[in-house]
């Protein structure tokens, strides 16, 4: 039995409601982040960071993390993300 994406229409009937639908599936997820957020890094700092030493700017849990969440918000690159979290509201 082959399991795929279900051949349906979207619940929404407007962009606007699309819109709305997705904002608060990102709020969802950010009340859930700050809870586990001190989890994610002491798991990630018990990783070996095999980069050099002397070179090392930032800790490798953080740039993990970073990468995660880049991940998880769908930007394409630290650039973007940098631009997204800077910008004023």
């Amino acid at each position: 039995m082959q399991v795929g994406v279900a051949n349906t229409t979207s619940a929404f009937k407007t962009l606007e409601e699309e819109r709305q639908g997705r904002e608060e599936a990102v709020d969802a997820q950010l009340q859930v982040f700050p809870a586990m957020l001190p989890i994610w890094l002491k798991q990630l700092s018990t990783l070996d960071d095999p980069r050099q030493a002397k070179k090392i700017k930032h800790k490798l849990a953080v740039v993990l993390l970073f990468g995660l969440l880049r991940f998880v918000f769908q930007m394409s690159s630290r650039r973007q993300a940098n631009a997204q979290m800077t910008q004023p509201n």
